[in-house]
């Protein structure tokens, strides 16, 4: 990998030298060049890493020129998007390939064992390179901005930037050797890129994925929502949020639990939030159902069967007893405000899809963040 300069402090060369335009279109044709050279290598002969490696370097090489020297006209073309894929989100998933296709055997066979230890750090040096390229780019996006105050280009490249560096710190934990996993680190950056730019979706849809590996349904749900509710929507959220509801589907419904005393213990209230949580989510799938008109196979009645391709009745029953509940819960205070605000995002949002209703989408950033500057307050993975 190559090696980049990290220091946010360090001035971008446009600042120095500008370049005209016929040079930063000579730079970034130089990169299409290379780019091309690169997927023709993959595609003719996949496993020459070696050559691919270094048409990878000559390729991040040339991104870094046109970035320093020129930043809007590199922010135009999306250099910092159009460098993910070929340089660093194939390897990952390379590596992701090897690292599931020798951690069962590394349990048993000691050769795999030492050679699943090489790749995982070979993995993890990789990771942090690549952030460092990131970093350097979203600081010199962000130099820029703070110079300029305005501009569309650099701001959606800065944010872009920040959810890759995210996603970064998300595959350096998940792959990590750790015993527990703590993702506080993505999650931080993921809320950076929102600060940048929140009527961007994608940020959100993270945020989802990042809920889903500590079995936080409430919270992830809130998020595909939210990745949905935006000007700028990240359409695949859509998918993310049918997958999580089918999967809810699969597992037995949980019952409803009663206090047996005036007084409930820590461990009781515990209980009844967590049993709340899941009956909640069972009835967002129903009320994500109905948006469809043909229904959807992660629609389910109350009882939890299996309602395949009909469009599900909405369980009044249900409703009944989840506004009880959620009553019980804000007497006893379990309920926290950035859990409530998840709630009621959530409703609002999958009540007005159910009826066909398109809710107002924020176009301005004051507007957009109005729920960001509470929700940045008050929200963690493990609220939910």
């Amino acid at each position: 990998m190559v090696s980049v300069v990290t220091n946010s402090s360090t001035k971008p060369a446009s600042a120095l030298r500008p370049l005209s335009t016929m040079d930063s279109r000579r730079a970034y044709m130089e990169m299409v060049t290379l780019d091309k050279k690169l997927r023709d290598l993959l595609r003719a002969n996949p496993l020459n890493t070696q050559d691919a490696n270094v048409l990878r370097r000559r390729l991040m090489d040339a991104a870094l020129r046109l970035v320093d020297i020129h930043t809007t006209f590199a922010a135009s073309k999306e250099v910092e998007l159009a460098l993910w894929k070929p340089c660093f989100y194939r390897r990952i998933e390379d590596f992701r390939r090897r690292i599931r296709k020798y951690a069962a055997a590394a349990q048993t066979d000691r050769n795999v064992r030492e050679h699943f230890a090489r790749v995982s750090s070979e993995f993890q040096q990789f990771l942090t390179e690549a952030s460092g390229f990131y970093v350097h780019l979203r600081d010199v996006f962000a130099s820029w901005l703070q110079q300029n105050q305005l501009g569309a280009a650099p701001t959606n490249s800065s944010d872009a930037a920040a959810s890759d560096i995210g996603d970064l710190a998300r595959y350096r934990e998940l792959h990590s050797q750790k015993a527990k996993k703590n993702f506080a680190a993505a999650e931080a950056l993921y809320h950076r890129a929102l600060a940048v730019l929140p009527e961007n979706g994608n940020p959100h849809n993270q945020l989802a994925v990042l809920a889903t590996y500590v079995e936080a349904e409430t919270v992830a749900v809130y998020h595909y929502c939210r990745s949905l509710l935006t000007s700028q929507p990240f359409t695949t959220a859509e998918e993310n949020l049918a997958l999580l509801f089918e999967r809810s589907r699969q597992r037995p419904l949980a019952a409803p639990i009663t206090f047996t005393t005036s007084t409930p213990s820590a461990k009781e209230k515990s209980a009844l939030l967590k049993s709340y949580l899941h009956r909640l989510t069972r009835m967002h799938g129903i009320l994500f159902a109905l948006s469809s008109p043909r229904g959807s196979p992660t629609a389910s009645s109350a009882s939890g069967t299996s309602n395949q391709k009909t469009v599900p009745m909405y369980p009044r029953d249900m409703e009944a007893v989840l506004f009880k509940d959620m009553r019980t819960l804000l007497h006893a205070g379990v309920v926290g405000d950035a859990l409530l605000l998840k709630v009621v995002v959530t409703n609002i949002f999958l009540h007005h899809s159910s009826l066909g209703l398109a809710l107002p989408i924020c176009t301005n950033r004051g507007c957009s963040s109005s729920f960001d500057s509470y929700d940045h307050l008050c929200s963690g993975v493990s609220s939910g």
